[in-house]
């Protein structure tokens, strides 16, 4: 028997999410004040939603990506709040000659750890608050291409804008897991599955 619960009343948000890396993935996701005269009749096209990328280059994207999140918070009256995911360490594993695993020292991936430090620079300047609880995996398996595109949300194609798609499965879990939002993720969701 399914439980008829309430959704929760929606309130205004200001997400800004990074796939930090040395191309760095955003999705920008914000509803207004003026969209909750009936917060039951949201839809997911009230939620106004923007992405991008920072692209790899040599001299890298510190600079941009610190004034990019500085301009962010000027653009509603709702406290912008961000969303990374945590570095994790990662060393890229070969076949060693005897078959077996061996570490390669030449592929070790730290960029993400400076972009963190950007992202974190800026909040800690800005007065900001951020969350970076939700690893890769997690957020990849809870928020699946095919659940993006269930939402419209999907960037095309998905392995070039890739970035972008991470950066916005960790905004979509966030907006779930932490801000409530079920209303009107959840039943796009539930419609096609």
């Amino acid at each position: 028997m399914p439980l008829n619960l309430q959704n929760k009343p929606l309130e205004p948000f200001n997400v800004l999410a990074f796939d930090p890396g040395g191309t760095t993935g955003w999705a920008w996701a914000s509803l207004h004040m003026d969209q909750l005269d009936h917060p039951t009749l949201v839809k997911m096209e009230d939620i106004y939603l923007e992405t991008g990328e920072f692209e790899n280059s040599p001299e890298g994207h510190y600079r941009e990506l610190h004034e990019f999140i500085a301009v962010a918070p000027t653009r509603l009256d709702t406290p912008l709040e961000v969303v990374f995911e945590p570095f994790t360490y990662r060393q890229h594993i070969t076949e060693g000659k005897d078959g077996g695993p061996q570490a390669s020292r030449h592929k070790v991936e730290l960029i993400s750890a400076e972009y963190i430090g950007v992202i974190k620079l800026a909040c800690s300047q800005l007065g900001l608050t951020y969350y970076d609880r939700f690893t890769p995996g997690e957020a990849k398996s809870y928020v699946t291409n095919e659940k993006l595109a269930l939402l419209g949300w999907l960037q095309e194609p998905p392995y070039p804008m890739r970035h972008r798609n991470d950066a916005l499965r960790q905004l979509v879990k966030y907006l779930i897991v932490r801000k409530g939002v079920k209303h009107p993720i959840t039943n796009a969701w539930r419609r096609t599955t």
